[in-house]
């Protein structure tokens, strides 16, 4: 097929929000940077097809955008393989991907969040707008038998999101997309979203009989503000009882709602919130290991120095040390 220039139809700040702006062009590739109060990001957009893009997202932020409005009749595809991703499913409601979680939706008008609990999450998403299809890409279609209508069907609601928990399929087809050499990229984009079109037209799973689990926007921002509660002074230690009745919520729903959401449980969570905490401290300042251990909440630094070590693999001494001397050498 004969290279195409990169659409300029193609707005990625219509998805991503203000804060964009690329700093790298090919024909066939454009790298955008993102930032915002709560983080960075750095997203890579490959030209597949005409009417097709595909984006690698390496986010460490809390949200892209608020409120944006999509594009309109584009299917879009996510693959996730770190971190987490909370997906809008109508005003109201939204679920979740976790590593190896391939979701399905149609971003038809709809206002949607791309917000991430976790604050990390590495993924690839596909953009698909039929109506920009070449009569060659449809004649492609064609010949390898991929039904783009019955893709569409599956997603037709646009308050309904199809997502596929950990299917080995999914996943080996993208699995070769993080892995492949820079150089062979494009082509191999070509080749793995032609295969995902053609698994999608195959399978027999839909929205209509899936048993996804969704939450509804209240109870979500009742557990985000458990979480911001919990991180604002992470010295103090708090039971699931205690936080239960601050907040008033069912003492197992939240573990089950929290869990869902960020991924672990609370306590685990705040075990590797304090650790990752306390790596920032170690590079950033001069603190003593015990002064740090203290101000993540352990009161003994034997603790704290296993706690790390467990996590971390070295000692944060070690840690310290390490890293910085990596950046004085860089």
């Amino acid at each position: 097929m004969e290279k195409t220039p990169f659409p300029n139809s193609f707005d990625l700040i219509a998805l991503y929000g203000r804060n964009t702006g690329y700093s790298d062009e090919s024909d066939d590739c454009r790298i955008y940077h993102l930032n915002n109060e709560t983080g960075a990001g750095t997203i890579t957009i490959y030209h597949v097809f005409q009417g097709i893009q595909a984006a690698f997202n390496d986010i460490h932020m809390a949200y892209c955008n608020l409120q944006q409005n999509t594009a309109s009749n584009m299917i879009e595809i996510n693959h996730c393989t770190e971190g987490r991703f909370e997906c809008d499913a109508g005003e109201q409601l939204c679920c979740y991907m976790a590593p190896g979680d391939m979701a399905v939706k149609s971003s038809c008008t709809c206002s949607e969040n791309a917000c991430f609990p976790t604050r990390h999450y590495h993924g690839i998403s596909i953009f698909i707008e039929p109506d920009r299809f070449s009569e060659e890409l449809l004649a492609i279609l064609k010949m390898l038998s991929v039904d783009f209508d019955k893709i569409h069907a599956m997603v037709s609601n646009q308050n309904q999101i199809l997502i596929l928990r950990k299917n080995e399929t999914a996943s080996h087809i993208f699995s070769e997309l993080y892995t492949v050499r820079e150089t062979h990229r494009a082509g191999y984009l070509k080749l793995k979203v032609l295969e995902l079109l053609l698994f999608l037209t195959d399978t027999k799973c839909t929205v209509s009989n899936q048993t996804e689990h969704y939450f509804d926007r209240q109870s979500v921002s009742l557990i985000k503000s458990i979480h911001d509660f919990m991180i604002s002074d992470i010295q103090k230690h708090y039971t699931i009882p205690e936080l239960a009745e601050r907040f008033r919520i069912a003492p197992t729903t939240l573990k089950k709602n929290f869990s869902d959401i960020y991924g672990s449980s609370v306590y685990a969570y705040l075990k590797t919130y304090r650790i990752q905490e306390s790596q920032k401290m170690l590079l950033r300042t001069e603190l003593s290991i015990a002064e740090i251990a203290n101000a993540v909440g352990y009161e003994n630094p034997a603790k704290f120095s296993a706690a790390f070590q467990k996590e971390c693999g070295m000692t944060p001494s070690a840690f310290r040390k390490y890293v910085r001397n990596r950046v004085e050498h860089d």
